[in-house]
């Protein structure tokens, strides 16, 4: 995402594997800009936003204020089943020159969850 004013910007998330993922986190990258760096907040909806609005229910934000000029790993700490989606939204405050902010879902394995094998044995 390229931030050049103060306007919000959306992204979706979504499982398109078979396992659910119990601590999924996030790669976020800010650039700098020339002259006075921005500040960006992340919040996390469950629906689709509108309108910069989490409908049906309260954003979470996902860690604190990140600075730009910066690498900053967010973990979550709801879980995302096969199939389901999570609503980013990033909001900018600050900007007057273009700020890119990159966002890169991440998985470790010890965060996957399966349901327990059962043996007869």
């Amino acid at each position: 995402m390229t931030f050049t004013t103060n306007t919000a910007q959306t992204s979706t998330v979504t499982n398109t594997g078979t396992v659910a993922l119990s601590a999924h986190s996030y790669s976020v990258t800010i650039s700098k800009p020339k002259g006075r760096a921005p500040t960006f907040n992340i919040y996390r909806c469950s629906v689709a936003w509108v309108a910069s609005t989490c409908p049906g229910g309260t954003a979470t934000q996902i860690g604190g204020t990140l600075s730009a000029n910066s690498t900053t790993i967010l973990t979550s700490a709801t879980a995302l089943a096969p199939g389901a989606s999570i609503y980013l939204e990033v909001q900018p405050s600050g900007v007057r020159r273009a700020t890119t902010v990159t966002i890169i879902p991440q998985v470790t394995s010890p965060s996957q969850l399966r349901a327990p094998v059962r043996s007869n044995q």
